[in-house]
């Protein structure tokens, strides 16, 4: 596990110095068919193969790291794509929320230091920017999660896991909507 916390980390920071010359709505598409894909599994119910397990080491390696690139170009935390990535390789949908948390961040630390290295010294960026982080939304951000995570664990905890899957669909795809509308409908 800690290996592949350390692809996770190498992976969001790499994906912060390719996200200035990657085309957005390749990667939008990219994350928009994934959260669909990922939502209508959960929402029909489908359940991967009772033998699939996490790949071991070199396995687990590769995809921590495409967690991380993935995560730091699309601009989401780690969850929207590793609780459907544990789903679908029989992970308990608890286990799968308590380990996306974990992981949030390592992700948020590892893409904010990316972001922050290759904004440096640019210009046209909104002032109060460090880098690419804009400090004002940082802040916003980081305060509601601490306000808000303690509740969403307990809330968590508390309900059936097929409602839990339930409300992590209709986020997911809520999300695919959101951004194919952004990306190409409004653009």
């Amino acid at each position: 596990m800690k290996q592949s916390s350390i692809y996770l980390i190498i992976g969001t920071f790499s994906g912060s110095f390719f996200a200035e010359h990657l085309d957005a709505q390749v990667l939008a598409g990219v994350f928009v068919l994934f959260a669909s894909y990922s939502s209508a599994q959960l929402i029909l119910g489908l359940k991967p193969k009772p033998t699939r397990t996490l790949p071991k080491s070199i396995g687990m390696g590769i995809g921590s790291s495409l967690i991380g690139m993935l995560s730091s170009l699309v601009g989401v935390g780690g969850g929207v794509i590793t609780i459907p990535l544990m789903l679908m390789h029989n992970v308990p949908m608890r286990n799968a929320v308590g380990t996306s948390a974990a992981l949030g961040l390592p992700i948020a630390i590892a893409g904010s230091v990316g972001y922050v290295w290759n904004g440096l010294g640019k210009t046209n960026l909104p002032d109060l920017s460090f880098g690419y982080v804009y400090l004002p939304a940082l802040f916003g951000v980081v305060v509601g999660t601490f306000i808000t995570v303690p509740f969403g664990a307990k809330l968590a905890h508390s309900m059936p896991v097929s409602r839990l899957k339930n409300i992590f669909a209709v986020i997911l795809m809520v999300l695919a909507i959101n951004m194919f509308v952004e990306i190409f409908m409004l653009s």
